[in-house]
């Protein structure tokens, strides 16, 4: 989202941006750059793998796999289609990868401020 005066919009031209990770590419559909809350497509190459141990955040962050499978290291399982977690400040999780023939579409939420107390 594009902060506007007090209201938000969401970004109509949908880009590619660059990630850590070499095969991957986000596709950024909301952010909000005060509480950097952000809604994304993250979209994995065939045979992409993380490379590294586990990690956390320290933000909420969910996911939801929208096509192809990909596999967390932390929980010994492939993640597929429709398949949906929430992850609070903290969780570990990954590495990640996917298979040699298919990549994978993930939506993720990033929030910050969720819950507020």
């Amino acid at each position: 989202m594009v902060k506007n005066g007090s209201q938000f919009h969401m970004a109509m031209d949908v880009k590619d941006t660059k990630t850590p990770w070499a095969d991957v590419t986000d596709k950024i559909l909301s952010y909000d750059p005060d509480t950097k809350n952000v809604t994304k497509l993250q979209v994995y190459a065939p045979g992409w793998k993380q490379g590294h141990g586990t990690y956390a955040h320290n933000y909420w962050e969910e996911i939801l796999v929208v096509s192809g499978k990909i596999y967390d290291h932390t929980i010994e399982r492939w993640v597929g289609p429709g398949e949906y977690a929430c992850r609070p400040p903290g969780q570990k999780h990954g590495p990640f990868e996917c298979g040699p023939d298919e990549g994978a579409v993930v939506l993720l939420v990033n929030t910050s401020s969720w819950p507020k107390e």
